[in-house]
């Protein structure tokens, strides 16, 4: 499930909290993918974090995780506003995302506090918008990676034409 802040419609998550309905009715097929299932953050409601934390935004997880394998929440950057710190109480684990180059250290260590104070389980960070084209050890490791695996795929795709294995759930909603 994604939930991304920029669409609005009659399929929300600030709808679905503030007019609890079936989960069936919110979420929807993504047009990209028939594996990925959508639920849009919907308009801004008046309270955010309060909705958030809201015992209909626990139950509702839980009623994802009945249905799907894997449910990502997206949320805003720690530091803007709580609604992160809200979330990461509930989810299992949260993924800090920073941009390389941007995101300030302090920024960073500080978001990291602010989670681990909140009692969240942090699995891990993802640096995106990196640019490996300048060097230094991140660089080189990208570099060495990169050229073994595809060394290695050139050699290995006129042997096999098989296609990688993926776990999806196309009837997500079949067990209900």
């Amino acid at each position: 499930v994604w939930a991304p802040s920029c669409c609005v419609g009659r399929k929300a998550l600030s709808l679905f909290l503030s007019r609890p309905r079936r989960l069936r009715e919110a979420v929807e097929r993504s047009l990209l993918s028939p594996h990925l299932w959508i639920l849009p953050a919907g308009a801004l409601p008046p309270t955010p974090a309060e909705l958030l934390s809201a015992p209909a935004m626990e139950q509702m997880l839980r009623e994802l995780r009945r249905h799907f394998e894997h449910v990502v929440v997206d949320s805003p950057p720690v530091l803007l506003v709580t609604d992160a710190t809200v979330l990461s109480k509930i989810v299992d684990g949260v993924v800090l995302v920073v941009e390389s180059g941007v995101t300030p250290r302090k920024a960073i260590l500080r978001a990291y506090k602010t989670l681990e104070t909140a009692g969240a389980k942090i699995l891990g960070t993802v640096v995106n918008k990196m640019d490996v084209r300048h060097g230094g050890y991140y660089g080189h490791v990208y570099d060495t990676y990169r050229n073994t695996y595809y060394r290695e795929e050139e050699r290995t795709r006129s042997a096999s034409a098989t296609a990688p294995a993926a776990v999806y759930r196309p009837n997500a909603f079949s067990k209900s």
